[in-house]
Parts: structure tokens; C-alpha cells; sequence
């Protein structure tokens, strides 16, 4: 059996001598600790000895010598809209390990992507710097592309043109302005199934950033290139006046950025 297989017997054999992965303590003995990859189900009857370890089942992981009586879940990048691939299987001893799927990018700063977004697409001005795991594709600068938009915005007051930023680059910094009930409620109003934003709850429970990043995630892969436009007048017409003008002044800084520094 997994309990009886030769690790095991050997360590019972030489537990005395060494506990190769450290020690605990239980009942006022000390006992061996357990490899990575391995549980404990029984503790050590005799001091400086091993208990009963067992191998973590398939799907479950322990990736340092312990003393656990289970393992932890495998890691999934499988969640839908997530854009993420497998880029190591799991095993006893190690977690699952994600990527980012062929022209898809993470912009989080944490080593296990939770959302890749897809890689702009440069049009007629040709790409400067391409698509990475971390960071999106640059585009040279468009000389004469001016995109207005509709004099409709009363946070506007007349009609304006300007550059339309890419919403990409300045997601986690929109979401935080949004919080997840406002992004909810954008969401709702622009047709996105309840299904759909109940997915970024499950995907990320317990923690309000991520889920409204992903939803935010979804929400400009659906609006497309009116994205900019549409997320300023929904939050106008739903009274969210103060958090209108700070998406405003994120996109207006950005276009004025690209503006002083041309090519």
C-alpha cells in the first residue's frame, strides 16, 4: 500500500537515527515530520520516529515536509474567461502552475496569474515593442488619429476630442475607483448575464479587487473600442458623477502623456 511503500519503511527503519524533513511535537514526543507530497494520518507512537504518512491523493498537493492530516486542493486554470493555460501539471509535491494563453498578457505583479488579457492589436502604425506574458504590445504613435467623443456627456459640456486611452492599461487603477457594486451595476446595464458576474464572485471569494477586475475584464472585451465612452456616460446617467470625472481624469491623462511624448 502507499502507507507500506519502501519511503515509508525505510523511514521507520532509520527514524531514530534522523528525521530527514525536520520534526514536531505531539503528546510531549517528538515526532518526524512527513515529506512533501505526503499527509499525515497517524502520529509517531515512539520518540524520534515517523507516523503513518501517506501520499496526497490526485488533485492534491503538500509541498513541504509537514505534519497536515490533508492535502491542498491543486490549483486550476481552467476558470472561464481567465484566458490561462497549464503550464506545469500538479503533482504530491508541487501546485499547479498557469500561464498566460498565445496573445494574452498578466498585468498582476503576483507570480500565479489569475486574468491574462489579450495583446492590442497594432493597426497601420505597426507594433514597437510586441506582446510579452507581462506586458501588453506598444504600438508606434498614430500621427493624425484623433477619435471625439459625443457631446451627449454632460462631464464634457461640449463636444471634445481627444485620443481614446487604452482602458487595458489602466484596469486595476479604474477598478478601484468602480468597487464592486458599482461595477455590478455598469455590468447589469450593459446586458452582461447575471451568470456572467456571479463567475467573478466564485472565481475570487473573499476578495472584492479581483472579482471587480475580472468583471471589468469581461465587461471591455464586450464594449470593444466604445469601451472609454460608454463606462463614463453609464456612470453619469447612474449619478456617479464623483467617480465619472476620475475615470475621466485617468484617460485624459494618458492621452496627454502620449500627446508629449511622440515618436
Amino acid at each position: 500500500s502507499v502507507a507500506d511503500s519502501p519511503r515509508n519503511l525505510q523511514e521507520r527503519r532509520t527514524g531514530r537515527e534522523v528525521c530527514t524533513d525536520g520534526t514536531y511535537k505531539h503528546e510531549g514526543r517528538t515526532c518526524c515530520l512527513c515529506a512533501a507530497g505526503r499527509r499525515l494520518e497517524s502520529h509517531c507512537s515512539a520518540a524520534d520516529d515517523y507516523g503513518k504518512c501517506v501520499l496526497c491523493d490526485s488533485g492534491t498537493y503538500n509541498s513541504h515536509p509537514n505534519a497536515l492530516q490533508r492535502c491542498e486542493p491543486c490549483r486550476s486554470c481552467e476558470h472561464p474567461d481567465a484566458n490561462l493555460e497549464e503550464e506545469e501539471n500538479c503533482t504530491p509535491a508541487r501546485n499547479a502552475k498557469c500561464r498566460c494563453q498565445k496573445d494574452h498578457f498578466c498585468i498582476s505583479d503576483t507570480e500565479n496569474c489569475r486574468i491574462c488579457h489579450a495583446c492590442r492589436i497594432c493597426g497601420t502604425e505597426g507594433v514597437r515593442v510586441d506582446c510579452t506574458a507581462t506586458n501588453n504590445t506598444v504600438c508606434n504613435e498614430r500621427s493624425e488619429v484623433v477619435l471625439c467623443f459625443v457631446a451627449l456627456i454632460p462631464i464634457l459640456n461640449s463636444l471634445c476630442c481627444s485620443l481614446i486611452a487604452d482602458l487595458h492599461l489602466h484596469l486595476p487603477d479604474i477598478a478601484a475607483i468602480l468597487g464592486w457594486k458599482d461595477m455590478k451595476d455598469v455590468a447589469m446595464r450593459s446586458g452582461i448575464s447575471t451568470t456572467a458576474i456571479d463567475s467573478c464572485k466564485l472565481d475570487h471569494p473573499n476578495n472584492s479587487e479581483e472579482q471587480t477586475l475580472q468583471l471589468l475584464v469581461k465587461w471591455v472585451e464586450k464594449q470593444g473600442m466604445g469601451a472609454s465612452k460608454d463606462l463614463i456616460e453609464i456612470l453619469q446617467k447612474s449619478d456617479k458623477h464623483f467617480k465619472a470625472e476620475k475615470v475621466k481624469e485617468i484617460l485624459q491623462n494618458d492621452s496627454t502623456a502620449t500627446s508629449n511624448n511622440p515618436v
